[in-house]
C-alpha cells in the first residue's frame, strides 16, 4: 500500500475528518510536518476537506526565521492559507523549556482553531514518535494513561487534535518526501543529547533495535494503541461516575465526590476518577505522581473518619465520613 493510501485508510478507520471540515495543519518545516501537509493536500479532494497551515515561531534558536520563511514559501506554492504565530516573550516558568514551548504552541493552535472555526488541528507525530514517547513515559513511571502516549484524536480545550501519520514510520516519511522531491528543514536541536527524547531516539532505540528486537518501534506502537483503547474505556466510565457524584464549587476552589461510592469501585476506576477530579479543579495533573494517587486511594478504606494529605502545587485532599474533598489553597 502506498503512503497516501495508508494515511487515507487510517483517517477513515479512526474517523479523523468529515467531508467539509476545515483542518489546520501544524507546519514546522521539518520532514514530518511537510509530509503531513503534502499528503493532506493530495487527499483533500477525496476527503472533501479544506486546509489552513499554521506555523509557530518559538524564537528560541537561530534559524527559526528561516524556518518561517520556508513555510511561507511552501504555503504560497501549494495555495494554502497560512497563519504564523510567535512566542512573544519566551520565559522560564515551572517545568522545562521544552514543555513550556510545547504548551505555547498548543495554545496558539487552539486559539487559531477557535478564531477561524476550524474542525480539527492536524499534527505530524508518527509511529517512531509514538514508540519514543512510550519509552520516555515508561522510564518516568507513567501508568496506563501515559502508556497510551499519543492518541489519533484528542480534545484539548474543546479543539480536536488529530495525528494522521501515526501508522507510518520515520523511514516511510523520508521515502515519501524523496519520491516527491519535497524539501524540508532540519532542526539542529533534534541531535542534542541533553534532551531526554533525543537520548531515547539516538541512543536507546538503536540499541533496542539492534540487540533485542528489530521491530521494537512497531511493538511499542501497538502496545500504545492497546493501552489507549483500554484507558479510553476506563476514562469514559470515570467521567460518567464524576458527572453523577462530584460537586464543583469554583468560589471555594473545591471539588468533592462521594467517598462510599468511590471506595466500592475497581482500583483502576478509583485512580482515574481521582486524577480527573484533580485535573477538573486545577486544570492539569502536573507533579501528581502514581504514588500520590495511590496514597489517596488507600485513604478511602481506612477506618479513621477524617484524613488529610497535602499534594504539590497547593492542593489539599481531605476525607470525612461521606466525602473526598479536593481544595486549592489560596497561597498556591
Amino acid at each position: 500500500m502506498n503512503f497516501p493510501n495508508q494515511i487515507l485508510q487510517f483517517i477513515r478507520q479512526e474517523r479523523l475528518v468529515r467531508k467539509g471540515d476545515l483542518i489546520i495543519v501544524g507546519i514546522s518545516g521539518g520532514p514530518d510536518s511537510v509530509a503531513l501537509g503534502a499528503v493532506l493536500r493530495a487527499l483533500r479532494q477525496e476527503l472533501g476537506i479544506r486546509l489552513h497551515f499554521a506555523h509557530f515561531n518559538h524564537q528560541l534558536r537561530r534559524g527559526e526565521a528561516a524556518d518561517a520563511a520556508f513555510v511561507k514559501k511552501l504555503a504560497q506554492q501549494w495555495g494554502v492559507p497560512l497563519q504564523v504565530g510567535f512566542w512573544e516573550k519566551p520565559r522560564i516558568a515551572k517545568g522545562s523549556l521544552e514543555q513550556n514551548s510545547r504548551i505555547e504552541r498548543i495554545a496558539f493552535l487552539t486559539a487559531l482553531a477557535k478564531k477561524i472555526k476550524a474542525d480539527a488541528v492536524a499534527l505530524g507525530q508518527h509511529q517512531d514518535d509514538l514508540a519514543e514517547t512510550v519509552l520516555m513515559r515508561l522510564l518516568r513511571g507513567s501508568g496506563l494513561e501515559g502508556m497510551g502516549a499519543i492518541w489519533p484524536r484528542r480534545i484539548i480545550e474543546e479543539v480536536a487534535f488529530i495525528r494522521p501519520l501515526l501508522p507510518v514510520s520515520r523511514a516511510q516519511i523520508l521515502d515519501f518526501l524523496a519520491a516527491g522531491s519535497l524539501t524540508f528543514r532540519l532542526d539542529p536541536t533534534n541531535k542534542q543529547l541533553d534532551f531526554t527524547r533525543n537520548q531515547i531516539r539516538h541512543e536507546l532505540m538503536p540499541l533496542l533495535r539492534k540487540q533485542y528486537n528489530p521491530r521494537i518501534v512497531e511493538i511499542l506502537a501497538n502496545h500504545a494503541a492497546a493501552a489507549a483503547t483500554d484507558y479510553d474505556f476506563i476514562e469514559q466510565t470515570a467521567r460518567r461516575l464524576i458527572a453523577r457524584l462530584a460537586t464543583l464549587n469554583p468560589r471555594r476552589a473545591t471539588i468533592a465526590v462521594d467517598r462510599g461510592v468511590l471506595s466500592r469501585q475497581h482500583p483502576a476506576i478509583q485512580r482515574t476518577v481521582l486524577r480527573q477530579l484533580i485535573k477538573k479543579l486545577k486544570g492539569d495533573t502536573r507533579q501528581i505522581t502514581f504514588a500520590h494517587i495511590q496514597n489517596i486511594a488507600a485513604m478511602l478504606t481506612q477506618r479513621r473518619c477524617v484524613e488529610e494529605i497535602d499534594l504539590p502545587q497547593g492542593l489539599r485532599v481531605k476525607m470525612n465520613d461521606t466525602q473526598v474533598i479536593f481544595k486549592l489553597l489560596a497561597s498556591a
